[in-house]
């Protein structure tokens, strides 16, 4: 459940969990989002939606408003999440909190989750083992402990390939924002 601490972090497969777990994960990711998005003097209650790929959460836009990996070309090769954006940055007026996963390409051809603050050479904040999902036959999961980045972090979120396809693949992450209030852009 939500709020063990910050020392261990993995994947629940979604499978494994209950309508009400569910809720209540998200439910602990908008919690955090509001507390960090608060501490950032972004108000006291924020406006909180799902992340929008291509259009005003990012300073430099990921090319496609499309969940997709650059093209897997080499089996232990990392590759960004963001549809070629390599380290998005957060703009100046937005929080942003991950929860889950869910891999759309089949057969998973993706070992592990990194999350890192800085860029892609950056200190790492959260690795999940994407193969824990195929051992429960799933393909979606929530992170026990949300990943929180702050206005103005450049970031990044990065698959391991575990087999070289040279496409790219589909790693659909659950991610919300927070903004003041009255600034939301459909």
């Amino acid at each position: 459940m939500p709020g063990i601490g910050n020392v261990i972090n993995y994947i629940v497969p979604v499978d494994s969990m209950t309508i009400t777990d569910q809720k209540q994960y998200r439910e602990a990711a908008v919690a955090k989002l509001l507390e960090r998005a608060r501490a950032k003097n972004l108000g006291d209650m924020p406006d909180v939606r799902d992340l929008q790929l291509n259009l005003i959460d990012f300073v430099a836009a990921p090319t496609t408003d499309d969940w997709q990996t650059a093209a897997l070309a080499a089996v232990n090769g990392f590759y960004t999440c963001f549809a070629g954006q390599v380290s998005p940055q957060v703009p100046v007026n937005r929080v942003i909190c991950y929860y889950g996963v869910n891999i759309l390409t089949i057969p998973n051809p993706v070992s592990r989750l990194i999350f890192r603050k800085g860029g892609v050479a950056g200190n790492i904040a959260a690795v999940f083992d994407l193969e824990k999902l195929e051992s429960f036959q799933n393909i979606a999961g929530f992170f026990t402990q949300p990943v929180v980045y702050d206005p103005q972090d450049i970031y990044a979120a990065q698959v391991r390939a575990k087999i070289a396809t040279g496409a790219v693949s589909r790693v659909v992450l659950w991610a919300l924002v927070a903004e003041p209030r009255g600034t939301t852009i459909a």
